[in-house]
């Protein structure tokens, strides 16, 4: 057993991750769930030493360019991009990592304490400095300490809601600004989910949200007691009829659409199993059949008009500038 061990240089926090990556289960049940229950504590506690190691890299840099006269509004311009490289995350992550550690040192002690203890997870911690974000620090102070004996057995939602029926309460002018702020950033977004999926996301105001919702429910629910489902279950009716009202149309193929595609000429043109890429999302892969990609390329989307595919270079993801085409897909041909 390690009796004590010190840990001063990024060479030591390697050789505790070796050990764990070099450790063998557990041999029943009990040690099982112990070591389950205190990696998952290490786990927050490397949350905590990461946000103090975000706040030194982040003051470091700081220092440095004001050291070579770099002019006080360009300082750390460059530092949540680093951050979300080091941790292999996207820059958008890498800013709130970076805003998470600067209010856990600065504004949100206690939680800072529960998390190097490893009694609160990481999730829990940025969920508590994201209801908190638009408070003064002496309000976010309060809520801090409020919110200390919630962490053992307590959800992320509710603890979710607990914070911010505090911070309300004790800035009911800041809350009023930080809602309307809010229906300012109202928008509609969509990411690519598994199998050829896509989540449609809609941002809206409450009342439009709940209002929305309660129209395809009620509609759906109407569908499946008049018999009308044709075997749809509740939530598929309302994905359908979601659709069906945004686009005018009742399938989502006669709806006009670009398509960008990335694929092997193996695969559009002849029984290449390489599945086509959609640019910034994934693969198009069907299972059991002709790839998803070549569908869609060949017409199987009747009113789908392909505007790029290419052939990868060899060994790596890019596209050969040289094996660019051009498709027509909306009639089935290829130019």
């Amino acid at each position: 057993m390690i009796e004590s061990l010190q840990l001063s240089s990024h060479d030591d926090v390697a050789v505790v991750r070796d050990a764990l990556a070099g450790m063998e289960p557990a041999g029943t049940e009990e040690e099982a769930l112990d070591r389950i229950r205190v990696l998952e504590e290490l786990k927050a506690a490397c949350a905590a030493a990461q946000a103090w190691e975000t706040a030194a890299f982040d003051h470091h840099r700081r220092r440095n360019e004001a050291d070579r006269g770099v002019a006080e509004s360009r300082r750390g311009k460059g530092v949540a991009a680093e951050v979300a490289l080091a941790r292999r995350e996207s820059p958008a992550r890498g800013s709130r990592h970076l805003g998470l550690a600067h209010a856990l040192i600065g504004e949100m002690p206690r939680t800072m304490t529960a998390l190097t203890a490893g009694r609160v997870s990481e999730e829990k911690a940025m969920v508590l400095c994201r209801e908190t974000a638009w408070l003064s620090v002496h309000h976010r102070f309060q809520v801090d300490r409020l919110m200390g004996a919630r962490f053992a057995g307590t959800g992320v939602r509710r603890l979710a809601s607990e914070a911010r029926a505090h911070a309300q309460r004790l800035d009911q002018q800041a809350a009023v600004e930080q809602l309307e702020r809010g229906q300012e950033e109202r928008r509609v977004s969509v990411r690519p989910a598994p199998g050829n999926m896509a989540y449609l996301t809609a941002l809206l105001p409450m009342p439009q949200a709940v209002a929305a919702y309660a129209h395809l429910h009620q509609a759906a629910a109407t569908a499946v007691g008049t018999g009308a489902a044709e075997g749809r279950t509740h939530g598929q009716l309302m994905a359908d009829l979601l659709s069906t009202r945004l686009t005018g149309q009742d399938e989502a193929a006669d709806v006009p659409v670009e398509l960008h595609l990335v694929m092997t000429d193996e695969s559009l043109l002849g029984g290449g199993a390489v599945p086509a890429w959609i640019p910034g999302a994934r693969p198009a892969a069907g299972r059991g059949g002709p790839p998803a990609g070549r569908r869609y390329a060949g017409g199987g989307v009747p009113a789908a008009a392909v505007h790029r595919a290419g052939v990868r270079a060899a060994g790596g993801d890019g596209v050969s500038a040289s094996g660019v085409l051009r498709l027509a897909a909306a009639d089935g041909g290829a130019a």
